[in-house]
């Protein structure tokens, strides 16, 4: 907890500086006191840090490098497991403040509409198993139904020679092509 109240502080005095005034007493004499917290208020600033330094993680990672629409599914499903496990206390959450998990709850409520129309687009699927980093390791990993990942592949794939892989027939060769020109 000493770490947080140090990132406190130094949050403090950047905004005003060493000589804040952060409180008053009711003789309006002045001080640059930190106010103090108990160690219930502690604990809750360490459990909001222990968040939003996830969030930060996943921020960075897709900061690092360029956008790239296949890194959306492991974003999408590292915040899913966030909010959910937050929101039901489980995890490494059990002990989480319940206004906190309650705060997650609500995220996750407000979460649910971008996840639900990025799992029923095909298009991120689709970029995901094309990444030669990924292919569907990610996706069958994630899932708990090993069959649903597996349909999931399938139809992806299904869907990729329906669309993309003409025949060799179909494939112009040059001299067809100068022959239709000529």
């Amino acid at each position: 907890m000493e770490n947080i109240y140090k990132h406190y502080q130094s949050f403090a005095f950047s905004l005003f500086g060493s000589t804040a005034v952060l409180k008053g007493d009711k003789n309006g004499s002045k001080s640059t006191d930190i106010p103090s917290f108990t160690d219930s208020d502690w604990q809750r600033l360490s459990q909001i840090h222990r968040i939003l330094t996830k969030f930060n993680e996943l921020t960075l990672f897709v900061s690092k490098r360029r956008p790239q629409i296949s890194l959306a599914i492991p974003v999408y499903y590292g915040l899913y497991d966030l909010l959910s496990e937050g929101s039901e206390l489980q995890g490494s959450f059990k002990e989480l403040d319940p206004d906190i998990a309650s705060a997650l709850k609500e995220g996750l409520k407000k979460y649910m509409k971008y996840y639900t129309f990025m799992d029923e687009s095909e298009i991120y699927y689709t970029v995901l198993i094309l990444d030669p980093r990924v292919k569907g390791d990610l996706i069958l990993k994630e899932l708990e139904d090993k069959e649903a990942g597996n349909l999931i592949l399938q139809a992806t794939h299904d869907s990729l020679h329906q669309k993309y892989l003409p025949t060799r027939s179909e494939l112009p060769t040059p001299c067809r092509y100068f022959a239709d020109i000529v």
